[in-house]
């Protein structure tokens, strides 16, 4: 859990962004692979507009992280399913 204190939901996605692009670059340069086989997921949730107490937070920023990693996933799987060459160790079943 980070803590980001007056940041808004827009600062929020300004940090996600940040990371995403990070896990990408790692992912090209130190793990020779490509970089959409390493993401990060973050839900966030913002006070007060998603809750006022830390459990209704916490939930907030819970659902939007499954709603992001279920996005992720389909997306992922669409994407190795109109790649025409699989990424090194990774089978395409048809």
């Amino acid at each position: 859990m980070v803590v980001l204190p007056g940041c808004d939901a827009g600062a929020v996605q300004g940090r996600v962004d940040t990371l995403t692009a990070a896990a990408s670059d790692v992912a090209s340069r130190d793990l020779a692979s490509s970089p959409e086989l390493l993401t990060i997921a973050v839900g966030h949730a913002c006070f007060p507009d998603d809750g006022e107490d830390p459990e209704s937070l916490m939930a907030k920023a819970d659902h939007r992280l499954h709603a992001v990693k279920q996005q992720s996933v389909t997306q992922g799987l669409a994407n190795l399913t109109h790649a025409t060459t699989a990424p090194e160790g990774v089978t395409i079943a048809t």
